[in-house]
């Protein structure tokens, strides 16, 4: 008879490398599920951090020029008061008035889309000179990430809502 050591040792060698093997695709498949949640968070983060900046800007500054309103092709930055906090109906009728993507250009936000929108305490769209105050797309039930950033502001004396949405 012959010796059956070598058909142990192909045995034990088969059993390793198969346990080997589980352990490395069982590695990748968590590396893999790590990375698609890690690049999901850092998205989500991105995308709260510039509609927050957004905001910020839109109702803390006049814009630059000051007076982007009287000839909105040179504005550099988009800001929708008169005073901090207070909106100027010029400022709003004229952003609301501005092509999509050139807003898209200025808030340097190519890759997302964006909603704006002004309301009251009871949740209805303000009119600015007969024209409903919200402008650019509503996110849709696909939407990747959607973020909304609402601020109280000041519209003729009555507070009202700034609404901005970002979304992928």
């Amino acid at each position: 008879m012959l010796p059956k050591k070598g058909q142990v040792q192909s045995l034990d060698l088969f059993v390793s490398a198969t346990v080997f093997i589980v352990l490395i695709v069982t590695l990748i498949l968590v590396w893999d599920n790590f990375s698609k949640r890690l690049d999901a968070k850092v998205s989500y983060e991105d995308l709260s951090e510039k509609a927050i900046k957004i905001t910020d800007v839109l109702v803390e500054t006049r814009g630059v020029p000051d007076q982007w309103e009287n000839d909105a092709d040179k504005v550099n930055v988009i800001g929708l008061v008169s005073n901090d906090r207070v909106l100027s109906n010029n400022k709003i009728e004229e952003f609301i008035d501005m092509e999509y993507d050139d807003v898209k250009k200025l808030f340097n936000i190519e890759a997302y889309d964006f909603y704006f929108r002004i309301i009251d305490s009871n949740g209805a769209i303000i009119q600015v000179d007969d024209n409903d105050a919200e402008f650019g797309n509503k996110p849709s039930l696909s939407s990747k990430f959607v973020i909304t950033i609402q601020r109280v502001v000041l519209k003729g004396g009555s507070e009202v809502v700034l609404e901005f949405t970002l979304w992928e």
